[in-house]
């Protein structure tokens, strides 16, 4: 395997003519969306932090705080309870938002329509060629600075460039916003448009053109006064120095992405599949690198010329979640760090907030945050739900679980834990039954603001709640701190009521409300991916819950999913052995959400009928979700057990892959033969024991200390930082989970 490889390529045989079909680029920092013909070739750039963080004013109605609501609730005032969180909350301010840069258009000589024109981004360099007319052109955005650099050749002299800002492109927009236009300087021998935002910070779009042997190259950098009270001399100080190291700045650049792509990769027999796999992967890493913010809604490619939708906030009842699953099992924890840095910055103004609408120390966050962390206008509904911290957490967690990183656990992942812990502890009330309930919440999304969508024990929390008191048991026990408070956990855990289920035994939303239709947000299958606590290696109980819930899923049907609920449901299928709907979820989604240059829409824009939405906007926790859900396929790691190819299709015999990761850091490869694994290859940095699950007792290892087979598991001891191999002649085996009914509809099911 060598990849991602030219078959993965984004290819252009006609010019993009607008932003939504253009091609994205980014550093973690800097975002480039490229489209057009060359007359002009429009950048469409962004920046991580580029946000007007005007805060609408807090609440200071006296009947906004947890007494009231509680007492609301309990009284069955659910109007005059969605009328409070309505007006505190759902504001029509235009701001906090994530604010577009503009757009830098070029004419590049001998464009239009009857020259030729071909493009191709090459997601191996993370480099966007294209050839328009005579005119060669190369564009990427520097992985190792913060410069955007075009080169162009072939006779590009005379090349014309003009900056647009939101004043120019939406003057009504930025008049509502109070944005002034900006002003164009000289600095340095550089051009540079200078804008004053209306929240006090000065923006610098800076750029200059240099030689380059028979060429052009067109360098550019955006700086704030965030960065430094002076950012015109910042912004010309990038410039000029990456200009006389321009050769050296693209050479690191194409080693980035080449010890990048190093890490891991995988090979499946279908291509447009094992595309989506490359794409979300290079989006993620396009958008999120360490020192900057983690990637909000649409990552780093603002809307051209508009607000984003849903102002580009971060919303952590979902999307910045699914954004982030890929990062672990694809060998990138590195990805995960803005994300953790994030989150912790955050995390005092949401205690605050704690402290004063509930009155009682702890952690909550609103699941619709601006980059600073302060709330954006939503439902009340979104912004009353407690759980969103908590989902937060549980990437720490996961960090945690696949890096074994001690002083990670120590010092972030845990003081998080217990932050989420002390407000749970609370807002938990003891009923006459002697079961501890969620008093009032929501499940995210669905019933939206309306009165109808307040409830108790909703399924998410209760799932949140009891894999926290896990989370913290575990923890306390490997740091050996607060042993005296683990009974307290435990005793929350054990005392947390079940998880209501309908007659059949599924998964009900909340107490007293079955899963009412159609539903894009798979909430209250939370026990079954992403936090695994209801599985089919558990009970009897379990498989009913999961068969029933499944069943009832298919029932409702997609109507009303949007394109991120089908990666989420591809993984819930891979954790409990569903490859035929596994796969078949990604294909609907690829086919039906996802526009030809691989951005994600929310809805079905061919209107193939998989959904009744048809809207367009953006967004980018599809595209990485996808990646995770083909990860899963390959390999799960939960449980205590390492599961080679637990969920692949029968249309899948031969499939591979390489360095990708399991809990407790143990880097796995195998390849799939036959519908067998043919050879699986482990290795850890430390010695570890392992236990595997898909060889069968024939396989040869070596390498280990030692390999023990006993009921259709392999326990293996592996030395430290020594790959452990295990070969085996390819014959068909058995699923690892039970064998999968022969499907007849998209969900893998017999009906």
């Amino acid at each position: 395997m060598s990849c991602p490889n030219s078959r993965h390529d984004l290819l252009y045989e006609l010019p993009s003519l607008e932003w939504k079909t253009g091609a994205p680029l980014g550093n973690g920092h800097l975002g480039v969306m490229a489209w057009g013909d060359g007359s002009p070739l429009c950048l469409t750039l962004d920046r991580d932090g580029l946000w007007d963080l005007r805060a609408t004013p807090p609440p200071d109605d006296a009947d906004y705080n947890w007494g009231t609501i509680r007492r609301l609730a309990k009284s069955g005032s659910w109007d005059e309870l969605a009328a409070i969180m309505e007006r505190n909350h759902y504001y029509h301010a235009p701001t906090p938002a994530k604010l577009p840069v503009g757009r830098m258009e070029m004419w590049v000589p001998g464009s239009g329509a009857k020259r030729g024109f071909s493009a191709r981004l090459s997601l191996r360099n993370a480099t966007l060629t294209a050839q328009i007319g005579t005119v060669r052109l190369e564009v990427f955005v520097a992985a190792t600075a913060p410069v955007i650099a075009v080169r162009l050749s072939g006779g590009a002299d005379g090349i014309r460039v003009r900056w647009r800002s939101l004043s120019d492109l939406n003057a009504g927009q930025a008049q509502e916003l109070g944005l002034e236009r900006h002003r164009i300087v000289s600095i340095s021998g550089a051009s540079a448009a200078v804008q004053r935002l209306p929240d006090g910070t000065t923006s610098v779009v800076a750029w200059k053109q240099i030689r380059t042997g028979s060429g052009i190259t067109l360098l550019c950098t955006i700086a704030t006064s965030r960065d430094d009270p002076n950012p015109e001399q910042i912004a010309a100080r990038t410039l000029n120095g990456v200009a006389r190291s321009l050769a050296s700045t693209r050479r690191q650049h194409v080693n980035w992405w080449r010890r990048f792509w190093s890490k891991s990769e995988i090979t499946i027999p279908e291509k447009r599949l094992e595309t989506l796999w490359y794409y979300g992967l290079y989006k993620l890493a396009s958008s999120s690198r360490a020192g900057h913010l983690p990637a909000n809604l649409q990552g780093l490619w603002v809307t051209d010329g508009v607000l984003p939708p849903w102002v580009g906030e971060y919303a952590a009842n979902m999307n910045v979640q699914e954004t982030y699953w890929p990062a672990y099992a694809t060998n990138h924890l590195e990805l995960g760090t803005p994300l953790y840095d994030w989150v912790e910055q955050i995390a005092e103004g949401g205690k605050e907030r704690t402290r004063r609408f509930f009155g009682w120390d702890g952690l909550r966050l609103e699941s619709a945050l601006a980059a600073d962390g302060t709330p954006v206008p939503s439902w009340g509904t979104v912004q009353f739900w407690p759980g969103a911290a908590t989902w937060l957490a549980h990437h720490f967690w996961l960090h945690w679980r696949y890096s074994r990183d001690l002083e990670f656990l120590r010092r972030r992942a845990y003081p998080l834990f217990r932050a989420c812990m002390d407000f749970w502890a609370r807002f938990l009330e003891e009923d006459e039954d002697g079961f501890l309930h969620v008093p009032l919440s929501y499940s995210p999304e669905l019933g939206g603001n309306a009165p109808s969508a307040w409830g108790r024990d909703t399924v998410i929390d209760l799932s949140l709640i009891r894999n926290l008191c896990a989370w913290l048991m575990e923890s306390s026990s490997v740091l050996n701190l607060d042993a005296g408070e683990r009974r307290a956990w435990q005793q929350i855990a054990a005392r947390l009521v079940p998880y209501p289920k309908d007659e059949s035994g599924a998964l009900m939303v909340m107490e007293g409300k079955p899963l009412p239709c159609s539903h894009r947000h798979h909430s209250h299958l939370m026990p079954l991916f992403p936090l695994g606590d209801v599985h089919v290696e558990g009970t009897d109980d379990d498989r009913r819950c999961i068969h029933a819930s499944i069943t009832d899923l298919e029932r409702k049907g997609m109507g009303e999913w949007t394109g991120w609920s089908f990666p989420w449901a591809s993984l819930i299928a891979s954790r409990i052995g569903r490859g035929e709907m596994a796969a078949n979820m990604l294909r609907l989604y690829l086919d039906s959400f996802v526009l030809p240059n691989g951005l994600h829409v929310n809805g079905d824009w061919r209107k193939n009928g998989i959904c009744i939405f048809h809207y367009e906007p953006f967004t980018l926790e599809a595209e990485c979700a996808a990646t995770a859900a083909l990860t899963e396929m390959l390999v799960q790691s939960w449980g205590g057990k390492i599961r080679l190819f637990p969920a692949v299709p029968a249309s899948w015999p031969d499939a591979a892959f390489s360095g990708l990761l399991a809990e407790g850091n143990v880097s796995v490869s195998a390849v799939r033969r036959a519908g067998t694994v043919e050879q699986a290859t482990f290795q850890c940095p430390v010695a570890t024991e392992i236990s595997v699950v898909g060889l069968d007792s024939t396989a040869q290892w070596t390498g280990v200390r030692s390999a023990i087979w006993n009921h259709g598991l392999w326990s293996v001891a592996l030395r430290p930082a020594t790959p452990a191999t295990a070969r085996q002649i390819a014959r068909k085996l058995p699923n690892a989970f039970a064998r999968e009914p022969q499907p007849r509809n998209v969900f893998g099911l017999r009906g």
